[in-house]
């Protein structure tokens, strides 16, 4: 296999490692790692030392002895591991990614009719005889490219980053609701009062800062607030960006980036609160109000006709609602939303239950727990991908609504949930437009007798 062929299949393999590992090490690391098994997928032939010796080009090392010799890989990637852990992190995923993209190059030309030496450096070469044509070569390095595309595909949607409808629904359950309300106007800043312009004989000379202007801005200025024009955030993201994976170990340079996309995640946020802010202020723009839901608003109509005037977390309690919270030990972010989850349970009046998708259970929350492998099949239905991952469950009507996915403060939470079953409520009230073509029910005294019956609430009393 040529030099080539060996960067393309040993730049596969990589992409396919670091689609595995980038939900549980990040992507700095596998950014770092990647870069240092490119450079190592040519590594064994590189380290022969080839050079001219008249008109004839040859090797310093025999081809295909020491250099080709797992054991010896073996042992850098070991020592990289444990370079990573005990020294320095940079150094060590460096060495571990430079040894992994070495094997690479081994299991190519162990496909290979030559093969290489597996117990004696100089003796005795194995080959798996795959690659024995040209049209065979090709073949090998087109299945490693597929094998990158569809790990590349399920990594980003493991991460978040697919495309998804605002409500998920899980097979065998009810819609969820993905987002919740938090008044902007509440968030708003008091903006500080303009100091009256002091007077002086000669005003000094204004000078425009070139890093505010996004012609002669420069990586080099760092991220700076583009105010409204998208054209200078676009220049600043792609510049930083490339500044950044360039310079991986420039602590600057990476600042810089994340100065950016920590910018970016308050402008949606706000988006995402003026959102349901209009929703709020505009029933035509929410869903909820217009489309059924569950079981659960049809007995908010009727205790809203007997004017049993509850809360909503009132209504959950009596329903023996209760939080179900699917965690990692290991997850440093599930350990920061531990008390968040409390606080949410202690508010609402609803216990939580700790599904731990490991052998132990979070602290704090031993005297309600579940482990695996007992967690996994439930996770596996409802959708979990990714932890924390917060569920409401309402045992009456086996209902699982998603309250939070990831780092949330309790106040969202609970806004969520308000907000989701207080739509039920509003939806009940006004009537639910039916989807399988009965009439609609206005929940007058047949209306909501016969809705009670369809949905199973009540016997019908002609029979």
């Amino acid at each position: 296999m040529h030099r080539l062929s060996h960067l393309i299949f040993g730049g596969a393999l990589t992409v396919v490692a670091g689609a595995l590992l980038l939900p549980k090490v990040g992507e700095g690391t596998v950014v770092v790692a990647s870069l240092a098994s490119l450079v190592g997928t040519t590594a064994p032939d590189t380290l022969e030392v080839r050079y001219w010796r008249g008109n004839a080009s040859v090797t310093l090392l025999p081809h295909r002895t020491i250099t080709h010799y797992p054991p010896l890989w073996l042992a850098l990637f070991v020592a990289g591991v444990w370079l990573a852990w005990n020294i320095s992190a940079p150094a060590g995923i460096a060495l571990t990614g430079f040894s992994f993209g070495a094997f690479t190059h081994l299991l190519a030309d162990m496909m290979t009719p030559m093969g290489i030496p597996i117990w004696h450096p100089y003796k005795h070469r194995k080959s798996l005889r795959i690659i024995t044509s040209r049209w065979r070569n090709a073949l090998v390095i087109a299945v490693a490219c597929l094998s990158a595309v569809v790990a590349s595909k399920d990594a980003f949607a493991a991460q978040g980053l697919a495309e998804e409808p605002p409500n998920r629904c899980v097979q065998g359950t009810e819609c969820g609701w993905w987002f919740g309300y938090i008044d902007p106007l509440a968030q708003q800043e008091e903006e500080p009062e303009e100091e009256a312009p002091t007077l002086s004989a000669q005003p000094p000379e204004e000078t425009k800062d070139p890093c505010r202007d996004k012609t002669t801005w420069t990586a080099k200025c760092g991220f700076v607030d583009p105010e409204g024009d998208f054209a200078f955030q676009a220049i600043q993201r792609d510049a930083l960006f490339e500044q950044a994976t360039m310079n991986p170990r420039d602590s600057k340079a990476v600042e810089a980036l994340q100065y950016y996309h920590k910018w970016m995640l308050d402008q949606a946020t706000l988006m995402t609160r003026m959102w349901e802010w209009n929703m709020i202020q505009n029933s035509d723009l929410n869903p909820a109000v217009s489309n059924a839901v569950t079981s659960f608003g049809l007995r908010a109509a009727a205790l809203a006709r007997d004017e049993r005037r509850k809360t909503v977390f009132q209504d959950l309690q009596d329903q023996g609602a209760f939080l179900v919270w699917f965690t990692r030990p290991s997850c440093s972010y599930c350990g920061a939303m531990a008390s968040v989850v409390q606080r949410v349970g202690r508010y609402a009046g609803l216990p939580v239950w700790d599904a731990s998708l490991e052998d132990t259970c979070m602290p704090g929350f031993e005297d309600r727990c579940k482990t695996a492998p007992e967690t996994i099949e439930p996770a596996t239905l409802l959708g979990v991908k990714s932890v924390p991952d917060l569920f409401l469950h309402l045992p009456k009507d086996d209902v699982w609504v998603r309250v939070s996915s990831g780092m949330d403060a309790a106040q969202t939470i609970l806004g969520r949930i308000d907000m989701f079953f207080s739509a039920i409520r509003s939806a009940a009230a006004k009537g639910i437009a039916s989807t399988n073509g009965r009439p609609p029910v206005d929940f007058d005294e047949r209306g909501l007798q016969a809705a009670l019956v369809s949905a199973g609430v009540v016997q019908d009393q002609s029979e």
